[in-house]
């Protein structure tokens, strides 16, 4: 191989349903997967999470559920978002009671402000996936959207048939 090419190296393929809520569901770029089917329910947080973590679960998740954003194959990423969001929390708690700075004789930034950084990171890029920041929010909505049933004086008075 030249050029330093490895097979099966290079960048991830996204699914269908992917493409189709960032925008980019050219019908020469569709690998004809089928369709996520949403569960029927959401799932009973874990026992893991923290109490802060399954309030944030079923608060957010019932939202996420109910758009159909929530399916089979992404729950346990919908989990780890929720477990980083209580760790940055958790992380942040002990930060600012314990403040950004320790120790006297040789002063360091308190490992709870590097747990909290590295988690805050983690919930940006999780974020993404479930269309939680501003330019994935759009082209999430502009989905649901399209999902929703019109009104029909709405189409009635769009159709041409009002005198």
């Amino acid at each position: 191989m030249s050029g330093g090419a490895r097979s099966g190296s290079g960048k991830k393929r996204l699914s269908d349903g992917v493409k189709k809520l960032r925008g980019t569901d050219q019908p020469c770029r569709m690998s004809g997967d089928t369709e996520l089917a949403p569960l029927d329910f959401l799932p009973e947080p874990p026992d893991y999470l923290t109490k802060e973590g399954k309030d944030f679960y079923n608060d957010l998740g019932n939202r996420l559920f109910h758009h159909g954003v929530i399916n089979e194959f992404n729950v346990e990423t919908f989990v780890i978002l929720v477990s980083e969001i209580s760790l940055y929390i958790k992380s942040m708690k002990l930060v600012n009671r314990q403040g950004s700075v320790i120790g006297k004789m040789k002063p360091e930034i308190n490992p709870n402000r590097k747990i909290a950084e590295n988690a805050f990171k983690n919930i940006k890029s999780l974020c993404v996936e479930f269309g939680m920041t501003p330019s994935s929010f759009i082209k999430m909505a502009a989905i649901i959207n399209q999902n929703k049933p019109k009104n029909p004086y709405e189409q009635f008075k769009h159709s041409g048939n009002s005198s």
